[in-house]
């Protein structure tokens, strides 16, 4: 039980020093932080915690304390940080920062927020348009209508429409998926997310200079185990799957799904056999555009991981829109039903 949990960890704790590491938390419930304060210092001699993000670290020794202000930068730690991504060249502006430092109050200290919105506040040179984001009625939003930052949901209302929409399909990958720029890129350009390009650029490069823009603007940031792939913090993961709504759909190990004709997108994990029952609920969304095969991060999982030629023949022939099929997680598919002749809007098939 919870209380017997906790008695032990006093009775371990009782007059030692200890180093305590929470990775990646941004749970800012007060009465929650209280709580394991309260547990934690009880007959400790002293106390370390160290509270990360992805962003930004942030290290304090707890005397004690509630940690709940110990997850958040003070507010000149949250401003420097902002005006390193809002300036270029470090070249401040004093009317710029008399507005900034005011938004960088409403950041609360959380420096993804600072540096979200410091990305996305660079390439805006109007003061009026600092004003704007400033006096936004987003900040506003009651917490229970959406619980994603106020800042992160402002920094991707100002995100250019064609960003947006690139920035929101990525809603079907699973947190901390580990994704390529190519890969990513490919999909967009299958569901036909990139404008047409001007001159003789090619549609990837169309494809890449939108996922630089993600990527410095804190949507996108590099993944830790792998420098060529990236991944997309919780926070903002939640902020995509918020705004897709009922049109993208991640089938995890342990969820279930009521369809919805709305559904377009669809990822998914592979179990060791996936009967047709596993698909069979969302035969409703027949405007589906994409079904995507994903790789759990250990891919050894399931070494036969296999589909039947007729459950196959199902997905093709409910399916007929689909824009983007992926099937590489079955090791064991040998050959494709005729059916796949009728994709006619089919622009991505992965078999590797």
């Amino acid at each position: 039980s919870l209380n017997l949990l906790q008695i032990r960890i006093r009775e371990s704790l009782k007059g030692k020093k200890f180093l305590l590491v929470l990775d990646d938390v941004w749970n800012e419930e007060y009465i929650a932080w209280d709580k394991l304060v309260t547990m934690l210092r009880c007959g400790a001699k002293e106390i370390k915690i160290i509270i990360t993000t992805r962003s930004e670290n942030v290290a304090t020794t707890v005397q004690p304390i509630s940690i709940h202000h110990l997850m958040q930068l003070s507010d000149e730690e949250c401003w420097l940080l902002f005006a390193k991504h809002a300036f270029k060249n470090g070249e401040l502006n004093s009317d710029k920062e008399l507005i900034g430092r005011k938004i960088v109050c409403k950041c609360k200290g959380l420096p993804l927020a600072a540096k979200a919105l410091g990305g996305m506040l660079q390439s805006k040179q109007d003061l009026r348009e600092w004003n704007h984001i400033l006096e936004s009625d987003i900040w506003d939003l009651p917490e229970d209508k959406c619980d994603i930052l106020p800042a992160l949901r402002l920094s991707y209302h100002y995100l250019p429409s064609h960003l947006k929409q690139c920035f929101t399909y990525c809603s079907i990958f699973p947190k901390d998926y580990e994704f390529s720029k190519e890969e990513l890129v490919l999909l967009w350009m299958a569901e036909d997310l990139l404008l047409k390009p001007k001159g003789n650029g090619s549609m990837e490069e169309i494809g890449e200079q939108y996922f630089d823009e993600l990527l410095s603007r804190s949507f996108f940031q590099r993944s830790n185990n792998d420098e060529l792939c990236f991944i997309m913090h919780d926070l903002f993961n939640d902020l995509a799957k918020f705004i897709s709504g009922e049109f993208c759909f991640r089938l995890e190990i342990d969820n279930s799904c009521e369809s919805t004709k709305k559904m377009r997108h669809l990822s998914y994990f592979p179990s060791k056999f996936d009967v047709p029952k596993k698909f069979e609920v969302f035969y409703e969304a027949k405007y589906l555009r994409t079904f995507l095969g994903l790789l759990l991060p250990s891919s050894s999982n399931f070494q036969c991981n296999n589909i039947s030629t007729m459950e196959v023949n199902n997905l093709l022939c409910t399916f007929k829109c689909l824009r983007v099929l992926s099937l590489s997680v079955y090791l064991c598919l040998a050959v494709l039903p005729d059916s796949v002749g009728n994709l006619k809007h089919l622009r991505y098939l992965n078999l590797n």
